[in-house]
């Protein structure tokens, strides 16, 4: 049983907080559509686009690292003339 308090916190954390519970709601969301409703064809389109948007996120990460190093490099060289 929740108590009146836990209630309150939770919805205080909630209102202060809306980008984080949205991206909580999106992702119980998918689950329990996932393990519910989703047919196969449903399951095979998800997994395309999960890998799709997992090669984007990586390749930015990539971008970022190089660009960051790249940085880095140009900081040493300052520091060193």
């Amino acid at each position: 049983m929740v108590t009146q308090a836990q209630m309150r916190a939770t919805r205080r954390y909630a209102k202060r907080h809306p980008e984080k519970n949205r991206l909580y709601q999106y992702r119980s969301n998918a689950r329990t559509f996932i393990k519910h409703y989703a047919n196969l064809e449903d399951l095979n389109n998800l997994i395309q686009l999960a890998q799709e948007q997992k090669e984007k996120l990586e390749l930015k990460m990539i971008a970022n690292d190089s660009t960051m190093l790249g940085n880095d490099r140009i900081k040493h060289q300052y520091q060193n003339s």
